[in-house]
């Protein structure tokens, strides 16, 4: 497993707060262009950094968005049951045999969680061999 931290390619802007509205957002910028042809999926998660749960998250989504096309590729709702663990395995972002961009959404939760990410790592390790090479 790779992980690709280019700040060129992929762009992270931390914790976007709106104390008034009590929410946040993390915003994730990606040049898909600009990766290395060597990757050709990117899986998102949701771990806690705190918590053994993330049900404190309230209604947690993932969005993605297509911002050359203006368009919205997928938009992820979370349920309670998946936030009953530290993190959750959201989505896959993969390039298909057709060389298109293309999101499969998963929400598998797990164990995992901000600095031990082993067992994020087993179940996306799973998901790729059985649904991306070995199935």
């Amino acid at each position: 497993m790779e992980n690709v931290t280019n700040d060129i390619v992929i762009k992270h802007s931390g914790d976007v707060l709106d104390t008034k509205k009590k929410r946040g957002e993390h915003i994730l910028t990606l040049e898909l262009q600009k990766l290395p042809a060597r990757i050709t999926h990117l899986f998102f998660t949701l771990s806690s950094r705190i918590t053994d749960t993330l049900k404190y998250y309230k209604d947690p989504k993932l969005e993605v968005h297509d911002h050359a096309e203006d368009k919205p590729l997928t938009e992820t709702s979370l349920t309670y049951r998946m936030l009953q663990g530290s993190s959750v395995v959201v989505c896959c972002l993969y390039l298909s045999e057709d060389k298109i961009w293309r999101v499969m959404d998963i929400r598998r939760p797990t164990n995992g969680k901000v600095g031990n990410y082993h067992a994020i790592e087993r179940i996306i390790d799973d998901i790729f061999k059985d649904v991306f090479c070995c199935a």
